[in-house]
């Protein structure tokens, strides 16, 4: 068995392929991806990408800016573009600009929800100028063509002239759902109320309403959702914080009805709760959450973690046969204490169940800290792919150079086949905010996935641990993503132990006996208990 166990290493090793950027095999109108914009449907993928005009004064107000988004249809076999359309905003009208937009394709329809920002004010500058915003909905067909124009959604009590307004979601079924906050552009603390509007498929409002019961004041103002997420037996799963008024509680979900009538209601408590070792750890920021078929809700966030003084990634399972008590708590640390950027802002989904390979998939960022500085010359996206147990299949590097701060935009799940779709990028630190300096990456990632080479010139998918020079002739070299000391085992394809080593960083050569030639089984494990074998020529 020893022996039938190293061969099969070995074969496995020749029989996968590496995964690559999409994005760099295409040319995107506008130039760049513009997040979150990726959807797979069939076998296309749509991905929404920009241009941008700068004008005076828009270089250093740039949500200011006049900007064109394009909508294109990508054969996801070949990476051929289909067809492109122009689906919002233009690069002419700088006094009136879209800030928020949202996408969904789904049974032979693209649905479109946007935000529109409307200058009221041709006399201030560009801070002070008065603007009214506006909610819009467009469909097309999945050839792009337009089947249900552009519509200015009415919303009931929400004065344009005062109220900014913020997507969070688009969910559709049998109908559309758009999720949005708004807050109160007039006091100098605005409250925040978070709310819903409900289509038909002709773009109809059908249904308007707050979510949850908000209680906002000075003291509380924040009731912001998250997500609205399908529940099995009709129903709906809505996440977010401050949701419903229950003293001491942050971060909160609800099941609703077919009608989106509240239910029942849950929280994640932010005080001692959880098992040790993180019995001293809370959630914080933004919760991300999705069903699986049986009913059980899988959670993901910034985790608190007490004792150290650090914020990781955590993911949670509740059952809905304790009334969503957690189950199971992971957490996954970051690179020290300073790198705490372990999730994104309230419109970024990046938890994902797969039911074709009945995987989850999460992505995060490590290593960065956004419109900052970056912690370490490399940055990454980490993705982190579990099954339904939270027992981890694999953790990949997203690697997006250096100067670059790291950033997750998107995790969808496929449409017909295993596995998701990861988009994100990076922002210079020097110019975070130029798209110039901007790299995007896509990539479609499943349970099986291999790690590719370091690219230099873009993005690359890697391991957390390599070994290089391989071939080697003297020696080799343990790289470690986080930079922890670990052990080495060299054993040859007999199973029998060769050599031990101890290495503290990736600077610390091991030498190979020159007495040994051909092929050898390598066994890294860290001092943190991540583990991995690789195969070695020794020249």
């Amino acid at each position: 068995m020893k022996y039938f166990l190293f061969a099969l290493l070995i074969i496995g090793s020749f029989t996968c392929k590496a995964q690559t950027n999409i994005i760099s095999q295409l040319s995107l109108p506008g130039g760049y991806m513009y997040l979150p914009g990726v959807q797979e449907y069939g076998n296309s993928y749509y991905i929404q990408s920009a241009t941008e005009k700068n004008v005076v004064l828009y270089p250093f107000y740039p949500w200011l800016k006049p900007v064109q988004f394009y909508l294109s249809k990508v054969d996801a076999s070949t990476h051929n573009i289909l067809s492109t359309v122009v689906t919002y905003g233009d690069t002419v009208q700088a006094d009136s600009t879209v800030t928020e937009f949202l996408f969904q394709v789904t049974d032979g329809k693209v649905h479109l929800a946007y935000v529109k920002r409307i200058v009221h004010d041709t006399f201030s500058l560009p801070t002070f100028k008065q603007h009214w915003w506006a909610l819009y909905y467009k469909q097309l067909d999945t050839n792009l063509n337009v089947t249900v124009p552009e519509r200015k959604l009415k919303l009931v009590g929400y004065d344009e002239r005062l109220s900014g307004l913020y997507l969070q979601n688009l969910q559709v079924d049998h109908n559309v759902r758009i999720a949005f906050w708004q807050e109160d552009t007039a006091i100098h603390a605005p409250n925040h109320i978070s709310k819903f509007i409900q289509l038909d498929m002709a773009g109809n409002i059908v249904k308007e309403d707050s979510i949850g019961q908000p209680d906002v004041s000075p003291q509380n103002p924040y009731h912001m959702v998250r997500e609205i997420n399908s529940y099995p037996g009709n129903k709906y799963l809505v996440s977010g914080i401050n949701l419903y008024n229950v003293p001491n509680v942050f971060m909160m979900f609800y099941l609703a009805d077919s009608a989106m009538n509240m239910i029942d209601t849950f929280a994640l408590k932010p005080s001692s709760f959880y098992n040790p070792p993180d019995n001293s750890g809370y959630f914080t920021g933004y919760p991300n959450m999705v069903a699986l078929p049986t009913g059980s809700i899988i959670g993901s966030g910034a985790y608190a973690h007490g004792p150290a003084g650090q914020t990781h990634t955590g993911l949670i399972k509740c059952s809905p046969g304790n009334r969503f008590a957690i189950n199971k708590l992971v957490s996954f640390k970051g690179i020290d204490a300073l790198d705490g950027m372990h999730s994104g802002s309230p419109s970024i989904h990046n938890l994902v169940y797969s039911k074709h390979d009945n995987r989850i998939y999460y992505a995060d960022v490590t290593h960065s800290y956004p419109a900052g500085p970056c912690i370490a010359d490399e940055n990454y996206v980490q993705v982190i792919c579990l099954d339904t147990n939270l027992n981890v299949n694999w953790k990949k590097y997203i690697l997006v150079g250096q100067n670059a701060c790291a950033r997750v935009g998107f995790v969808e799940e496929c449409d017909k086949r295993p596995g998701v779709l990861i988009a994100g990028g990076s922002s210079n630190t020097t110019d975070w905010l130029n798209p110039a300096l901007m790299i995007d990456f896509l990539y479609h990632l499943d349970s099986t996935v291999v790690a590719g080479v370091e690219d230099p010139s873009g993005t690359s998918l890697l391991d957390r641990l390599s070994v290089y020079p391989n071939p080697a002739k003297k020696f080799i070299r343990i790289k470690d993503i986080f930079n922890e000391p670990g052990e080495a085992y060299l054993y040859n394809l007999q199973g029998s132990l060769v050599e031990r080593y101890t290495y503290s960083t990736t600077l610390d050569e091991l030498p190979l006996d020159e007495d040994l030639h051909g092929l050898y089984l390598l066994r890294v494990v860290t001092n943190d208990n991540e583990n991995a074998t690789f195969r070695i020529m020794k020249q």
